[in-house]
């Protein structure tokens, strides 16, 4: 690896919600770059170990291996209501929450804050790493009780299939 540089860009996701539950998920990529070259590239998995220098075969998703012992604190109007430990998975399911409540969080591994401060983001166009000027919210709503009437909206999200290679490649 020298003469190149590495950038680990770790990120949070929402990845469930209900009534009373909500499903906080944790994990990663590894971009690198020679070092006279602007552009970043990220790490295919199985080029993980060399980076890493660890025997990881993934970053992201469920059966990814774990980054460490994890903590996540789940805040409503400033008092910890849940705590969650997982040493076995980049995710926890946070139960017991309260209906239509705003509740915010945190994700504490090896007892850093995981994904604190600004983050990276792709730019597309120059099809490389570069600084988003933006930093997590880590804020979520659990959805009203099923038998309240209250107006509902939702977003439906795809994948475009926009990104680094071609479709179907």
């Amino acid at each position: 690896m020298a003469g190149r540089e590495v950038h680990f860009e770790p990120f949070l996701h929402l990845a469930d919600l209900s009534t009373e539950e909500a499903l906080i998920a944790w994990g990663g990529f590894w971009f690198q770059r020679e070092a006279s070259d602007d552009g970043w590239h990220i790490v295919d998995d199985e080029d993980l170990p060399e980076v890493t220098g660890e025997p990881r075969t993934e970053s992201i998703g469920a059966q990814s291996e774990p980054f460490g012992h994890a903590v996540v604190e789940v805040e409503h109007d400033g008092e910890i209501v849940a705590r969650v430990e997982s040493a076995d998975h980049n995710f926890v399911r946070v139960t017991d929450l309260e209906p239509d409540t705003e509740y915010s969080y945190r994700v504490l591994v090896d007892g850093e804050p995981w994904g604190d401060g600004e983050r990276c983001d792709w730019d597309i166009d120059r099809a490389t790493l570069v600084r988003a000027g933006r930093s997590y919210d880590n804020r979520f709503r659990t959805f009203p009780a099923q038998d309240a009437r209250v107006p509902v909206t939702f977003a439906v999200l795809g994948d475009f299939g926009i990104g680094i290679y071609e479709q179907g490649e």
